[in-house]
């Protein structure tokens, strides 16, 4: 291990017990469990910033830290899933903003590309956006493409305070590329695009938006072919083509046959304000702080498990200190404070 410091674990999602320290008294363990009552599957940030471990019954734990134990919050609010709209994808995720878009998802569910590699060969031919007149508009791709994705990321790629959309789309012959579309007067238009990979059956997954290399401009990051070379690579938007600019291979944020792609997360660990990139190796085994400050891609530091990360990784608050969390396949969940900064 490297700069992190591991302050607390606790075997939950596989039903583990943490045994409690008789430094926790009665009234806290009264408030708090060191294992929820239903089995965590991922996490969740909050609006006050909080770190909320998720069930697949939507209901939502609070985690804490007790004198270096593990606990978790009871009685959790139950998250309700937004009503799915017609025509949208079966697994897909509908994102919600406060913008110019309320709420985006993908339609149009085809077959036409049998990749399957978020669990199932269904991919969508298209978009929706909602306004918040309640107006709604499609985008819909010709039957060379389609969106090998999720969601429709509401994004903000050039900080003007006008959302754009970020998706994944496929050519079927020639792979993966992303794609950001403006969504301007009630309408959804192609902004721009980055190469495709080169071959079928070829992926990539966005990892988010952020200032990455510290010029204070955006850049998008994604990990191309997170199951081979897994490249964590950033792009920039260079008049309508998304121009790969930096790059640094060995890490995964999918496994195959997963419909979980949030195994990455973003913030700036270290302060020299370029946002950093918190991701696991290409065995899932070792997570790292990746920078991309300057230009220049490196790491700022790891931290190696026995066991695989199976969950998404958020950056949010665990008693106040801000932590990435996250899940392995042996249940543990790992919670490495972040303030402070890594060497």
């Amino acid at each position: 291990m490297d700069s992190f410091r591991l302050i607390a674990t606790a075997a939950v999602l596989a039903a583990g017990v943490l045994n409690a320290s008789s430094a926790v008294t009665q009234d806290q363990l009264a408030a708090f469990s060191t294992i929820p009552l239903v089995p965590l599957v991922g996490f969740r940030v909050d609006s006050r910033g909080n770190v909320l471990g998720t069930t697949n019954d939507q209901i939502s734990y609070l985690v804490m830290t007790v004198q270096d134990l593990l606990m978790f919050a009871e009685g959790g609010l139950r998250q309700f899933p937004i009503r799915p709209q017609s025509n949208a994808l079966p697994d897909g995720i509908i994102e919600t903003g406060e913008g110019g878009v309320v709420s985006s998802w993908l339609i149009e569910p085809t077959e036409r590309y049998d990749h399957g590699i978020l669990g199932d060969a269904i991919e969508a031919g298209g978009l929706g956006v909602e306004f918040p007149d309640g107006t709604i508009a499609e985008f819909r791709l010709d039957a060379d493409h389609v969106f090998e994705d999720r969601r429709a990321r509401i994004v903000d790629i050039d900080d003007d305070g006008i959302d754009e959309l970020l998706v994944v789309r496929t050519n079927l012959q020639l792979g993966a590329a992303l794609a950001v579309y403006d969504v301007l007067n009630g309408e959804v238009r192609e902004r721009a695009v980055a190469e495709p990979i080169g071959q079928p059956y070829r992926w990539l997954n966005s990892v988010g938006v952020a200032d990455f290399d510290g010029d204070g401009k955006l850049e998008i990051a994604a990990v191309v072919t997170p199951h081979l070379a897994g490249n964590l690579t950033i792009y920039r938007d260079s008049d309508g083509v998304l121009v790969p600019v930096a790059a640094l291979e060995g890490y995964s944020n999918h496994a195959i046959g997963s419909r979980e792609q949030g195994m990455a997360a973003i913030w700036d660990v270290n302060g020299d304000g370029a946002d950093d990139i918190i991701v696991p190796s290409l065995d899932y085994r070792r997570v790292a702080i990746v920078s991309f400050a300057g230009g220049t891609p490196r790491e700022l530091g790891w931290i190696e498990h026995d066991a695989i990360v199976v969950t998404n990784i958020v950056v949010g608050l665990v008693s106040g200190v801000r932590s990435g969390v996250y899940g392995l396949s042996d249940g543990t969940v790992v919670v490495l404070p972040l303030d402070g900064g890594a060497m």
